[in-house]
């Protein structure tokens, strides 16, 4: 938590250093951005920039790790290519995060998608 409440001083100027300067690399926004990477919406609208709409697959990780073959077929869709069937591997780091603290960030991102992840 201390880390947490550090993080705004850690990364003051850095996020707009980077945007005025695409080739600067922040070590700091790097290594301690442990809130502002999880706000998804932020980076998402950024997208468009470079991006049509058409062009991005937006997925819910929790779905690929549980429900794998089935998003993944989702992804060769959306990508026009063909169906491969794999055998499932079993996860090899479950998270125990849990995203109490991010929820009205979360409420925006599903609002701004149309899609509710349910974290």
């Amino acid at each position: 938590m201390e880390a947490m409440g550090a993080e705004e001083h850690r990364l003051r100027g850095a996020e707009e250093r980077m945007l005025v300067d695409p080739s600067y690399f922040s070590f700091d926004h790097q290594h301690f951005s442990y809130l502002s990477r999880g706000l998804y919406l932020g980076q998402l609208m950024n997208w468009p920039s470079f991006f049509e709409r058409e062009q991005m697959l937006i997925l819910n990780s929790e779905h690929f790790f549980k429900r794998t073959q089935e998003t993944f077929g989702l992804v060769l869709d959306f990508l026009g290519l063909p169906g491969y069937e794999f055998e499932q591997a079993k996860p090899k780091n479950e998270s125990r995060y849990g995203p109490k603290n991010l929820e009205s960030h979360n409420q925006r991102f599903y609002e701004y998608l149309g899609v509710v992840f349910g974290w």
